[in-house]
């Protein structure tokens, strides 16, 4: 999906910057991931795991439309997906700094704490 948005964004001939781009996204998007579950597995108390789960999951539902909304809106008013594209970058920027916070040792410690 993202090298179709990034081919028609972007001039022709430039397939490897659409390659580039989509790749860092799937891996930011990959690496947010696995973040969010080791926070949850880390602070959910073993009997609230259904309750705690399901308000993740509702929250992440809620708030998966705001960056195609997003995205639509500045591209509908500029009438350029590179804008539109460039609007989504602080999100990326945002999600590489989070991650870069994981300590993925401490947090497989704190989670075995927590599950014995």
């Amino acid at each position: 999906m993202w090298m179709s948005i990034f081919s028609a964004a972007l001039p022709r001939g430039s397939f490897i910057v659409s390659a580039l781009m989509s790749a860092v996204i799937g891996f930011l998007l990959g690496a947010t991931w696995q973040a969010h579950a080791v926070m949850l597995a880390g602070t959910v108390t073993p009997s609230r795991e259904a309750e705690l789960s399901s308000v993740s999951i509702l929250s992440y539902n809620l708030l998966q439309w705001v960056h195609p909304l997003l995205f639509v809106l500045m591209n509908e008013a500029t009438g350029s997906m590179k804008a539109a594209l460039a609007l989504l970058v602080p999100f990326l920027l945002g999600g590489a700094v989070v991650v870069s916070f994981v300590n993925p040792a401490r947090s497989q410690e704190h989670v075995s704490k927590m599950l014995s």
